[in-house]
């Protein structure tokens, strides 16, 4: 396959399945990162600052959440991104700082800082209301989604509490 190293970076506005607010949160972070300062996090060496973005879309609200993942280190880079991001997108409800000190090449940090907003983003998949924060992990595919909704319902509905916990 070659070395990873060169094959370029795809253009976010390129790709077809990203949905197109979170096209609008996540074109300009790669510029704002640039103005910081802060290099990318090159996994083979183990040094650089800025690793992921994560961005959750609420379909019930249209808001999204955005967790920009970094290696560790001072917060002020990520507070002026934070400060851009919200105050240029309205629908962008919260924005977290999310930090993973370990050499494994993860998108899911081990601290989080909430930068700007709320810490939660409201969704909801047919009856389910769903609070959703950068930890959670929801089924992106939302046809594929409420198949499971709809499974776990028929499971449920000759139980007499019609709980589930997850």
């Amino acid at each position: 396959f070659g070395d990873w190293e060169e094959i370029p970076t795809p253009s976010i506005e390129d790709c077809l399945q990203l949905p197109e607010p979170m096209k609008r949160v996540a074109s300009p972070v790669r510029r704002l990162a640039q103005m910081t300062g802060q290099s990318a996090y090159n996994p083979r060496t183990q040094q650089g600052f800025f690793r992921y973005l994560t961005i959750r879309a609420s379909q019930a609200t249209g808001h999204l959440l955005a967790c920009i993942v970094t290696a560790g280190g001072e917060r002020q880079a990520l507070e002026f991104m934070a400060e851009s991001l919200a105050s240029a997108h309205p629908e962008l409800m919260s924005v977290y700082w999310g930090i993973n000190r370990k050499v494994a090449d993860v998108a899911v940090p081990d601290e989080l800082v909430l930068l700007r907003g709320e810490p939660y983003l409201d969704d909801r998949i047919g009856p389910f209301a769903l609070t959703l924060h950068p930890k959670n992990f929801v089924q992106p595919n939302l046809v594929m989604a409420q198949r499971m909704y709809d499974t776990l319902m028929s499971w449920l509905s000759g139980s007499p509490s019609q709980n589930a916990w997850d």
